[in-house]
């Protein structure tokens, strides 16, 4: 019995002298073999997380984490919102990146954990040549027109509606032809919320008759929320996978017009400017962004119970005037999955901790334009966030 208590003490030893030795040379045990921890989801946060993971894979490579998990290394892959949380509930990923608030499968409200990361405008961009031949460099266009335009009520970019809105502008008489996601793609729910909230403040305005019956009309063709194609999109137009594909499927000939997150719009197309509540014609960019996300009241807590009962998700309220402001701008999120152990929270945890730590505070510091931060008080709630994925 001794001697088996002596051999295992000179086992113990002998792994702590291993560790020990190196640490000395500089690697830590957890860095002897690399860790890969996947991702993916929302086309709307690819760029900011492949900004963000690059940095963070340089520098857990050269162990500036400050943990003993330096081999940790971590992807994203921008499948959408959809792909990603089907992704996150049957294992291919980690975690994932989600603009809508919806569950598939094992990801359930009782085991997902939401963490708000960042903020982005949604961007409407046209492909359009004027009657003459030349780009057409500018368009404005209000969210009463949009949705009539999105939902194929208005098929020609010479409608009289259009030609009101865009005084001097050489409008041609091409027909519309609408590219959306067939992907289940948060920015098509982001998208919808929009139209369905701005049409019903026109249903319910002090405007003429006519034309709050007119939005009326235009809100009942939007899904609250829907992150699917479906018929409410013009019949006849094209579905995209990806909003990359989208953008370029939009480039791809004139009088289409479609939408995508900014940090994927490219110059072969053009960015819609849109009127917002005050009156104000906006174009998509982070500063604009910025003011209507921060701007009072327009963020609140969600009270869709159906999504998520551990917090950190946020209603906006499209509606809201505020000067110089893109209407058009939201949250996206991390979303990580309890009960997978002691191993996944720690490597979740460690990047999750970063992301928020590092990338969300500032964006662009990390080169990803288009995005701009949630401020403070929702960092905080995020870190608030991950913390309980080790519940």
């Amino acid at each position: 019995m001794q001697e088996k208590m002596m051999k295992k003490i000179g086992q113990k030893a002998s792994i702590v002298a291993l560790a020990l030795g190196m640490a000395v040379a500089g690697i830590s045990p957890a860095s002897a073999a690399t860790v890969n921890l996947a991702g993916g989801g929302a086309t709307f946060q690819a760029d900011f997380q492949t900004k963000c993971l690059t940095k963070f894979n340089a520098d857990s490579k050269a162990n500036k984490i400050g943990t003993t998990t330096n081999n940790l290394r971590v992807t994203y892959a921008g499948v959408g919102s959809g792909g990603g949380r089907t992704g996150l509930a049957n294992g291919t990923y980690s975690y994932a990146g989600s603009d809508g608030f919806g569950t598939t499968g094992t990801l359930t409200k009782d085991n997902s954990i939401w963490i708000p990361v960042v903020a982005a405008p949604l961007a409407i961009l046209v492909n359009l040549k004027s009657s003459t031949g030349a780009k057409i460099t500018s368009l404005r266009l209000d969210s009463l027109t949009l949705s009539q335009i999105l939902n194929g009520t208005i098929t020609s970019w010479d409608n009289s509606q259009i030609v009101a809105l865009n005084p001097g502008v050489k409008l041609p008489s091409t027909a519309i032809t609408v590219v959306s996601r067939s992907d289940g793609s948060g920015s098509t729910g982001i998208l919808k919320d929009f139209l369905w909230q701005s049409m019903n403040a026109v249903a319910n305005s002090s405007l003429p008759e006519a034309t709050k019956q007119l939005g009326l009309s235009q809100r009942n063709k939007w899904t609250k929320n829907g992150q699917t194609q479906q018929d409410e999109f013009a019949r006849g137009g094209i579905g995209m996978s990806g909003s990359p594909a989208l953008v370029a499927a939009v480039a791809a000939a004139p009088g289409r017009i479609g939408y995508a997150d900014l940090s994927d719009v490219s110059s072969a197309v053009t960015t819609v400017t849109l009127k917002n509540v005050q009156g104000g014609w906006v174009k998509p960019t982070g500063s604009a962004a910025a003011l209507y996300i921060k701007a009072k009241d327009v963020l609140k807590t969600s009270t869709n119970t159906t999504t998520t009962a551990k917090g950190g998700i946020y209603d906006v309220d499209y509606t809201k005037s505020v000067s110089g402001a893109y209407q058009i701008t939201s949250i996206t999120y991390m979303v990580a999955k309890q009960g997978m152990g002691a191993t996944y929270n720690a490597n979740v945890m460690q990047y999750a901790n970063y992301v928020v730590s590092k990338c969300s505070v500032t964006p662009s510091s990390i080169g990803a334009s288009g995005y701009v931060t949630i401020g403070s008080t929702l960092l905080g709630v995020a870190k608030t966030q991950i913390a309980k994925i080790d519940d």
